[in-house]
């Protein structure tokens, strides 16, 4: 697959060191000279080391056998990046011996999982999946979409291989696998554009098999639109002559009269269908009308209307406007023009639209016309955009919706009715778009990103000093750093962004300088946990940059100031340092992080005090800790997607309890909470 990452051993033999012996016989000497064997292409002699520090041979007064990330090793010094099964698993590859290789990996993954560790077990099977698997992969999609009248597709599956899924793009976008796997699940949302929509999936195994499947997927974001074409009373019964269009595809019409049993005209696959519904002349018809895309319209037919009646005399008007049943005073208007009137016809079609104001947090609105009028309707357009069909034209009633796109700010609309005699209807809708608070990033957690701090993994550093480290770096690994501090940087700002991310100049990269603590110091957990509690950042991503040879692995962890803990820690490895395998392995790591902290939405379910209940659980990410806003009830015309303030502060929720479906939480202020209000994950 075009772009994936090659699965050719990336370390080459180098000089060996000038220093070859080891002085003091402990487990960490031995790992050390290992490493630097190992990437000197000396397999034998390191693979040899990794077996004495983990005491499966003789050499070393003592062994120390758990993968792990940090170790101390005597006084104040520690060990970043201890992996002797993963790096003897290595060795036993570069030598040719598979199966050992695989089972030390599979060890060392099962200890404490590692990005390096994965990387060559996809390449360790890889070999041996070569020489045996010819089979495609499968690509399975949980159900196909031929028509949808949403803005974006969603698009979930599973990519399947008994050869391991190794590689996943769906359409052109390079998903993050980091561990090949037998079944690989996607779940993506694709932009659409209206009408036909094609969209690629390519998946690839460790053999280097591939599949590509096409996905088709229309979309229909026009409601479906309902025409009374004539209407014929007789013996006390109505008969309705209907006609149903859609741009698309039509489905069904639900309707029913006075409350009684509801009936269903389908009407699935066309784009045009008429037919008649014989009905009492007194009492009104509900519909909801459909398309198989998902649109609907809906509205009411009231068979005695004398609109919708041929030929209609003022007297049938001013009996209608008088009915019990009736009563509209627009009708008693157009009776007075009749009577004034009788040889001509002068009256303006009837138009109905709801809402004529409105304000919405939305990027589009759904607007509704209804135009009625006795001598047939010639035109019903908005904006200028004409809404009938041509089995429409002539219609006494026609009824139709548009899900009409919103620019920032105020937006208008004019909808013009025009009957066959020239008459005219308009009416004027009103709309502002607002931007919704609560999704802006500065309600987001903060988080702090200081300079990644560039280390050779096969030197143990010092925190004895809060200045200085005897980390080793190079010119080479502060520049990769660097470019990783970056596409890190761009990866967690990119939209939705889920933290707000803080600049240098927001001053907490000083308050370091002036406690005197240095980034390479960092390394060492317990001088991060202390640096962060004086970071004026609610979350600080602490990383750093361990060279492995020709390759890079990055190590982050996130620590809660307010807790002083480490809440989550991934890693990411790079077989090389070019620009381009860095950024798609700091894309993954933006990612990892990002998936411990879910972007949930929610309600208020219950409030007692300072006690809030909401709609979201554990099933759904929710952990003790988390944070979330409140913002008002979208049902709230005046407050569209406005979070709560209370002075210049905003209203929060910390999470102390959670269960299934539900979890407790408590308000950080005394402010006004309600049920149905939004919450959100900050």
């Amino acid at each position: 697959m075009v772009g994936c990452v090659s699965l050719t051993p990336p370390d080459t033999p180098q000089a060996p060191p000038q220093h070859d012996e080891v002085r003091h016989k402990s487990w960490w000497n031995f790992y050390l000279r290992g490493r630097e064997r190992l990437f000197a292409g000396r397999f034998e002699d390191a693979s040899q080391d990794f077996r004495i520090a983990l005491g499966l041979a003789p050499g070393s007064r003592n062994a120390y056998k758990k993968d792990t990330w940090y170790v101390r090793t005597y006084g104040v010094h520690h060990l970043l990046d201890y992996f002797p099964h993963r790096e003897l698993g290595i060795c036993l590859f570069h030598l040719g011996e598979r199966e050992g290789s695989e089972e030390l990996l599979l060890r060392s993954i099962s200890l404490t999982p590692s990005a390096r560790a994965s990387y060559y077990l996809n390449q360790v099977r890889a070999v041996r999946l070569r020489q045996q698997d010819r089979a495609e992969p499968m690509i399975v999609l949980d159900h196909e979409t031929r028509l949808s009248s949403e803005r974006k597709l969603s698009l979930r599956g599973v990519a399947r291989d008994p050869g391991y899924i190794n590689a996943l793009a769906i359409d052109g976008r390079r998903e993050f696998i980091e561990l090949a796997e037998v079944e690989r699940r996607f779940d993506a949302k694709l932009p659409l554009r209206a009408g036909e929509n094609t969209f690629q999936l390519t998946a690839e195994d460790l053999a280097g098999n591939q599949r590509q499947q096409q996905v088709r997927c229309i979309a229909d974001w026009v409601p479906p639109g309902l025409s009374v074409s004539r209407t014929k009373v007789e013996n006390g019964r109505t008969n309705l002559e209907l006609v149903l269009t859609d741009n698309h595809s039509l489905k069904q019409l639900n309707w029913k009269q006075n409350g009684g049993v509801a009936q269903v005209e389908r009407a699935t696959g066309n784009q045009s269908h008429a037919f008649q519904i014989n009905c009492k002349a007194q009492g009104v018809l509900q519909f909801v009308l459909f398309d198989e895309a998902g649109n609907k319209v809906s509205g009411s037919i009231d068979p005695m209307n004398p609109r919708l009646l041929a030929q209609a005399q003022a007297m049938s008007y001013l009996q209608y406007a008088q009915a019990p049943t009736g009563g509209d005073p627009a009708v008693a208007r157009e009776a007075e023009v009749l009577e004034a009137n009788p040889s001509r016809d002068e009256l303006r079609p009837s138009l109905r639209v709801a809402p004529l104001t409105a304000q919405v947090a939305r990027d589009e609105f759904f607007l509704q016309a209804s135009a009625e009028d006795g001598s047939g309707l010639r035109s019903l357009t908005i904006n200028g955009e004409e809404q009938l069909q041509a089995e429409d034209r002539n219609a006494r009633k026609h009824v139709c919706a548009r899900r009409v796109p919103l620019e920032e700010g105020a937006n208008t609309f004019r909808v013009v009715a025009t009957d066959n005699a020239g008459n005219r209807s308009e009416k004027i809708v009103r709309v502002r778009r607002v931007t919704p608070t609560i999704q802006e990033s500065a309600y987001r957690l903060s988080m702090a990103l200081p300079s990644f701090a560039s280390t050779s993994s096969s030197t143990s550093t010092s925190s004895s000093t809060s200045t200085s480290s005897s980390t080793s770096t190079s010119a080479s690994g502060s520049t990769s750093s660097s470019l990783a501090k970056q596409h890190v940087e761009e990866a967690l700002i990119s939209p939705p962004a889920r933290f707000n991310l803080l600049e240098r100049d927001d001053g907490w990269e000083s308050v370091l300088e002036e406690q005197r603590i240095s980034v390479s110091s960092l390394a060492d957990p317990s001088r991060a946990l202390r640096a962060a509690k004086i970071i004026p950042a609610e979350l600080v991503l602490v990383s750093s940059m361990i060279e492995e040879g020709e390759g890079v692995t990055i190590l982050s962890r996130v620590i809660d100031t307010a807790q002083g803990k480490i809440i989550a820690s991934e890693d990411v490895y790079a077989p090389t340092r070019d620009d381009s395998a860095l950024q798609h392995q700091a894309g993954g790591l933006a990612l990892k992080v990002e998936q411990h902290f879910p972007l949930l939405e929610g309600e208020v379910l219950q409030v007692s005090g300072k006690t809030v209940r909401l709609s979201l659980g554990s099933r759904d990410g929710v952990r003790p800790g988390m944070k979330f806003l409140l913002a008002w009830d979208p049902k709230n015309p005046e407050h569209v997607g406005e979070v709560k303030e209370v002075g210049e502060s905003f209203v929060q929720v910390v999470v102390t309890q959670t269960q299934s479906e539900q979890s407790v939480a408590k308000l950080q202020l005394k402010a006004d909470v309600l049920k149905g209000d939004v919450v959100y994950a900050r």
